[in-house]
């Protein structure tokens, strides 16, 4: 039995699973409508968790069903551009339990979910149901300061290879950015076809009936959420999901004996550590000529000997630099961590949640959106970025973004390449218009705006110049 079932195609449904779990929930998984009922009928959770856009269903549809078969409380999340485009679907959505419109609070949902429920949340800390940490104690591992907040190596890792983005060989299909599909019969300027879902709410029920006729015996409850897979897409929509989810936790990543992690609080990454004696603040520092040879080795040495928590702590606790320069350093330092990972091609991905973004001296903020922009700008293939922006392919704003502009700093001429994203213009022509803009960066402005659906693709070839910019 388990008390939630997470039910999301995407990361963010790995993310929730998580959180559910490191505050004391058991819980299940599910990526679609048919996924759920099974599980649901397995399991029996108390509370469901159902994203509105399912690949077969709406959540709202499945929501009712096991409302209606089970007595669950039901939470449904959905986009924020919804209101506007589907008065039918939020009179649906109004009728759950909760709903929440992304980006939300994960622990406003948690809570309210708990609450509604009658469940307990606690947080787990300790014993053979805690979540285990993400850096071993054996051979091989780095030094952690008390808390875990600092990694310091103490074996020497070999650093991955610095790669540049023509080198960066992951085919157009395995990086971040997503290839337009080009359908062989597509007419120019033609318009996508509206998404159709097999599954209408009658079928759903004849389809829980035929599930709990064919069942006997309920199915082992799955192993708790632990790795996941990275990849630079997988890392993409995690990170995504922090930020649509405006979660407060951390995201380990691990490549080998190499590790990172990313401090995240309310979706902004305000810090980042690493293993890797390369990517070390002091370090930085030291290649910035902020501090002094014998500097790195004091205050990692403040760090192991716990006079003191982080590098960044010691820093400024010696006064080798002024926080404003020491807070420009951080940034830079916790940018390159978080796009360097986009750049190792697999490893493992976990989230825990021991708070250490709120304890940061010298916190920054980096937008997700941010990340991720530069992330397909600095680490894509050509190759990838032609696939994802074409030619001859027209993209024009969307309105279904968790993000806005706001979120990316853009320089003046990222910032017109974008504003002329009108729906008119092709990838071509926006290169030729701006001659004195990379190709490669109009590309990848591109791939990371379709990425952060603030842009969609709306056909092939020229359009009738008409201005429809909501920029």
């Amino acid at each position: 039995m388990s008390d939630v079932l997470v039910v999301d195609p995407g990361e963010l449904g790995d993310l929730l699973t998580a959180l559910f779990e490191q505050y004391g929930l058991r819980a299940a998984r599910a990526r679609s409508g048919v996924e759920a009922l099974e599980r649901a009928l397995e399991q029996r959770p108390r509370v469901v968790v159902l994203e509105h856009d399912l690949p077969d269903a709406t959540g709202e549809e499945v929501g009712e069903l096991l409302r209606a078969e089970l007595g669950a409380t039901i939470v449904v999340t959905y986009p924020q551009s919804l209101p506007a485009g589907d008065e039918a679907a939020m009179t649906r959505i109004a009728a759950m339990d909760a709903s929440f419109s992304r980006p939300f609070r994960s622990l406003t949902l948690i809570e309210t979910a708990a609450r509604l429920a009658g469940l307990q949340l606690h947080r787990v800390t300790g014993g053979t149901d805690a979540p285990s940490t993400p850096l071993a104690s054996g051979e091989g591992a780095a030094v952690v300061a008390e808390d875990g907040d600092e990694l310091l190596l103490d074996v020497e890792v070999e650093p991955p290879q610095e790669t540049t983005p023509a080198e960066t060989a992951r085919g157009t299909d395995g990086g971040i950015a997503k290839p337009i599909a080009v359908a062989g019969a597509a007419a120019a300027g033609a318009a996508e076809p509206e998404a159709k879902r097999p599954y209408s709410p009658g079928a759903l029920a004849d389809l829980w009936a035929s599930v709990k006729e064919r069942r006997v015996a309920p199915a082992p409850m799955p192993e708790a959420r632990g790795e996941l897979p990275l990849t630079p897409r997988g890392y993409a929509d995690l990170l995504d999901a922090f930020a649509q989810s405006q979660t407060t936790g951390e995201l380990w990543v691990t490549n080998g004996r190499a590790r990172r992690v990313l401090l995240l609080r309310r979706g902004s990454v305000v810090g980042a550590r690493s293993n890797l004696e390369s990517e070390d603040l002091s370090t930085l520092a030291h290649k910035r000529g902020s501090i002094a040879t014998d500097d790195i080795a004091a205050v990692r040495d403040d760090v192991l000997q716990g006079r003191r928590r982080t590098v960044a702590e010691s820093i400024l606790a010696r006064g080798l630099l002024a926080e404003p320069d020491l807070r420009r350093l951080v940034e830079e330092h916790t940018r390159r961590i978080a796009i360097a990972s986009f750049a190792w091609p697999s490893g493992t991905m976990r989230v825990t949640l021991e708070g250490r973004a709120t304890r940061e001296v010298v916190p920054v903020q980096i937008t997700v959106a941010d990340v991720i922009l530069r992330g397909i700008l600095l680490t894509e293939s050509d190759a990838a970025l032609l696939a994802a922006a074409p030619d001859d392919a027209r993209f024009s704003p969307s309105g279904d973004a968790g993000y806005g502009l706001q979120d990316l700093p853009l320089s003046a001429e990222e910032a017109r390449v974008v504003v002329a994203m009108d729906g008119t213009k092709t990838v071509g022509d926006l290169v030729t218009l701006f001659d004195a803009v990379p190709a490669r960066t109009i590309r990848g402005l591109t791939a990371a705006l379709l990425c952060l659906d603030l842009v969609r693709f709306v056909g092939w070839g020229h359009a009738a110049a008409r201005r429809i910019s909501y920029f």
